[in-house]
């Protein structure tokens, strides 16, 4: 069993309310998504890593579709977007896992069309920018940044509202 086996389960049984719903709930069950990924460590929070599999022996084929395959995947070291990019995908699926695994083409507009516009590019940045800024070389640091992170986007009804300030950085 691989730690992508429950999500793929989970997000399958409720896909059909996720198709119904609003942009902004669609961003919140996505950021929840990936707080409930990170606590069963099925995605691991890694600064610089957009999407890269944790065990290296495993090759998918490139043109399969990532859904199809998250059952199957160990699991996976991510940035903030690659932890949206997973979770979106499970829940709505346009990506191959090729296409998943170039990381360089993923900035924020192509993400944001890749999830139907649930988040725009401006937010995924922000994200993005907020997360990386939160450099911390030990790993339950950078699970926590995440989760808070995706928490601030469920309790703002689905943007993501930090606070900069000078003396502390990003507040969340």
């Amino acid at each position: 069993m691989t730690k992508f086996q429950s999500l793929a389960r989970r997000t399958k049984a409720s896909n059909a309310k996720y198709a119904q719903m609003s942009r902004a709930e669609k961003r919140v069950t996505i950021a929840k998504d990936v707080i409930k990924a990170i606590a069963a460590e099925q995605i691991i929070p890694t600064h610089g890593d957009y999407f890269s599999l944790s065990s290296y022996s495993y090759y998918p084929d490139d043109q399969a579709s990532l859904q199809d395959l998250l059952p199957t995947l160990p699991a996976c070291n991510v940035c903030a977007k690659g932890a949206i990019l997973i979770c979106g995908v499970a829940r709505q699926n346009k990506v191959t896992y090729g296409q998943a695994d170039d990381w360089g083409t993923y900035h924020g507009a192509r993400l944001s069309r890749v999830l139907g516009g649930v988040f725009s590019p401006t937010q995924l940045s922000l994200i993005e920018e907020a997360f990386e800024d939160a450099r911390d070389a030990n790993g339950e640091e950078t699970n926590a940044t995440m989760t808070k992170i995706m928490k601030n986007i469920v309790k703002n009804g689905g943007t993501f509202k930090p606070i900069w300030t000078e003396n502390a950085g990003w507040e969340f």
